[in-house]
């Protein structure tokens, strides 16, 4: 309309009208030119106002019209264009079934994207309702569908942990109630005694007693609290370079002094470079812990030995004592489980803490016969994790 306005100031008054009937031509609505006061009140208005374009209705009957219009330069009019064409309005019935027609498959496919998460997430959501009624071993199957695969794969490492901290929770619950007790009735006892004793040597027997009994209760909240902490913890690993033949000759002096009448003896084939990479902490404590088993069970001999290769470092340690029956040798690494033909030292954690400190560093423990005959325990520990 601008376009059209300079075009008309340009044009002197005699050609004024053969340019606008040029502009008419590339309009389907009509365009002429008005005086001021043929514009209503309003958009004359916001002319005045500083408009230079106004877009008004104008009512005609039953419709309504709609009119544009722009000012020419000196007094000289207005140059009005329409009535535009008005819009046809759809029947109500036609635009329900354009609408319906475009909406139901869009909803259609919506629903049938939305269906196997809908599913899963409803399994999930089942899962965890069999958790909080007590069913610690519910599960979201991963398997089922891939889109909520990562979902399901969360939900089960978080059920696990919970299943994993509520069992040791109860264990150690179990273990407190029933295994402190004999230290603690033995301690007791002996303090019953002590204020009963005849001279300083009895008293002080007796006071080696108590001693003895509160080592043994220091050693059982020891392994308690390993054990605790290796389950609901994640495994932090600090890995380093461990030499064996340090390390085995520095363990075996240990036991061997706490057990004089057994013999520990280390494999001469193992060279002073042989080496293992692994936790320290956690690898000095599973090897103690199985030396300490077999210096307490062998008759006169325990033994350590090495294979190594590419892949694998094999520790076994054998000991000449009664050995393990072949039905209890998965049972023994259980937290709390202690053979009947045993001495009934410990609180049954020593080789579940070995299974534990082992998997952490993604190897394997096993049980089998010494040539000594008595038991063999073979740790295997990844040369690379």
């Amino acid at each position: 309309m601008r376009l059209s306005a300079e075009k008309l100031n340009i044009a002197s008054g005699d050609d004024r009208a053969a340019v606008l009937a040029s502009l008419q031509e590339h309009y389907e609505f009509p365009i002429e030119i008005i005086p001021h006061d043929d514009l209503p009140d309003w958009p004359r208005g916001r002319m005045n106002a500083g408009t230079d374009v106004v877009f008004y209705p104008r009512d005609n009957g039953d419709n309504q019209e709609w009119f544009a219009s722009v000012a020419l330069a000196g007094d000289k009019g207005l140059v009005r264009c329409g009535p535009f064409p008005s819009f046809q309005q759809l029947e109500q019935k036609a635009a329900t079934t354009t609408v319906a027609l475009v909406l139901l498959p869009v909803a259609l496919v919506i629903a049938v994207l939305l269906r196997p998460i809908a599913s899963q997430l409803r399994h999930i959501e089942h899962a965890a309702i069999n958790i909080a009624d007590g069913d610690l071993s519910a599960r979201a199957n991963e398997r089922s569908f891939s889109s909520t695969k990562p979902l399901a794969q969360a939900f089960n490492h978080m059920a696990s942990r919970t299943e994993t901290l509520i069992r040791t929770q109860r264990e150690l619950l179990q273990a407190v109630s029933h295994e402190l007790r004999t230290p603690l009735a033995r301690m007791r006892f002996a303090i019953d005694l002590i204020e009963s004793a005849k001279d300083d040597v009895e008293r002080k027997q007796r006071l080696e007693a108590l001693d003895g009994a509160a080592e043994e209760l220091d050693g059982l909240v020891g392994e308690l609290l390993s054990y605790v902490r290796l389950e609901s913890a994640g495994p932090q690993l600090e890995r380093e370079t461990i030499f064996l033949r340090e390390m085995f000759d520095s363990l075996t002096n240990k036991y061997s002094a706490l057990h004089p009448k057994v013999d520990f003896t280390v494999s001469a084939q193992i060279a002073d470079e042989q080496h293992v990479v692994a936790d320290r902490i956690g690898f000095q404590r599973a090897i103690g812990n199985l030396l300490s088993n077999a210096g307490r069970y062998a008759n006169s001999q325990v033994s350590v030995s090495v294979n190594a290769t590419k892949e694998l470092t094999v520790i076994e340690i054998d000991d000449d004592g009664q050995g393990i029956p072949e039905t209890d040798h998965e049972r023994i690494f259980e937290p709390f489980v202690r053979l009947e033909d045993g001495n009934g030292q410990g609180a049954g954690l020593g080789l579940a803490l070995v299974k534990r400190i082992v998997h952490q560093h993604a190897g394997q423990v096993r049980v089998g016969t010494s040539p000594l005959g008595g038991c063999r325990i073979t740790t295997e520990w990844p040369c690379s994790a």
